[in-house]
Order: structure tokens, then sequence, then C-alpha cells
């Protein structure tokens, strides 16, 4: 196999989809995770709809708001976006 087509367990596959999440939002703002920028951001070959598999939109917000990797702004993102 190569890396664009690794398929990966279902823990290790969140483990990068979050991992890809919590980059996103703390490079661009919480508003900013969206299916398609987190699965762009990937390490590995992802598609939009493999994130969107794993997490609901707001689970996904919610598991990088709690990550001890989000940035202070990313929490006070969640409070603009009354989701803290």
């Amino acid at each position: 196999m190569t890396e664009n087509t690794t398929k990966l367990p279902p823990d290790e596959r969140i483990a990068v989809i979050l991992s890809a999440a919590v980059d996103v939002a703390n490079r661009d703002g919480l508003s900013e995770v969206t299916f398609r920028t987190v699965a762009a951001r990937c390490v590995i070959r992802t598609k939009p709809r493999t994130v969107a598999h794993y997490f609901k939109i707001g689970a996904l917000r919610r598991a990088v708001i709690s990550d001890v990797r989000s940035a202070q702004t990313v929490r006070d993102d969640a409070v603009s976006m009354g989701i803290l």
C-alpha cells in the first residue's frame, strides 16, 4: 500500500482527524473546523466524508476544545460561538 491509500484502524484514524482539526482551529479559528478543511489538513489522504463518518461537526469541535493541544483562542472562539 502507498501512503495515499493507507487504511488505518479506527482509533488511529480518529487520532489523525483530531490532530488535523486541532491544527485547523489553532491556525484559522474554531469556526473553520469543517469536514473539508480537516480532511485537507490530515497527514494522510482523507476525504471529507471520512471525517463525517467518525464525527458529527459539533462533536468534532467539542473534541478540539477539550484537547490539550488547543490554544486559548480556540476556547475563546467556543465561548463566542456558544459552544462553551
